[in-house]
This record gives structure tokens, C-alpha cells and sequence, in this order.
């Protein structure tokens, strides 16, 4: 299983140390671009669940591609 943690920046160092000091995790740190492709990810999966909710209206697809 893997998780993703956000950490306060002055407490990294003492989370990776901590996290590397159990045997059975593996510490693999993500670089900012992963870090904000991931906060992208998580961000539209959560819209999609208010849409599918009707909590948000969702826009057809025509309309999306038109504004690319």
C-alpha cells in the first residue's frame, strides 16, 4: 500500500528519519512537480465525486474540448 503524507516543511527531515528508521517502510520523497501532479490528481478525483453526488454540475464534453 502506499500513502502520501504532507508534512509541515520544518518537520520533513524528522518524519523521513522516522519513517526510514521502521524496517518495513520504504521512504521515496516526490519531487514538487510529482508533489503537485498528485495535488492535481487528488483535487479532480474529489471533483468528480461532487459531481457524481450533484453536489457540482459537471460541463459536457463539446464544451471541454472547445476550450482547449
Amino acid at each position: 500500500m502506499k500513502i502520501i503524507l504532507e508534512v509541515p516543511a520544518n518537520k520533513a527531515q524528522m518524519m523521513l528519519d522516522l519513517l526510514s528508521s521502521i524496517s518495513f517502510v520504504k521512504v521515496a520523497p516526490l519531487s514538487k512537480e510529482k508533489a503537485r501532479r498528485v495535488d492535481d490528481l487528488i483535487e479532480a478525483m474529489s471533483e468528480i465525486g461532487e459531481i457524481k453526488r450533484g453536489a457540482k454540475k459537471g460541463k459536457p464534453l463539446k464544451q471541454l474540448l472547445d476550450e482547449l
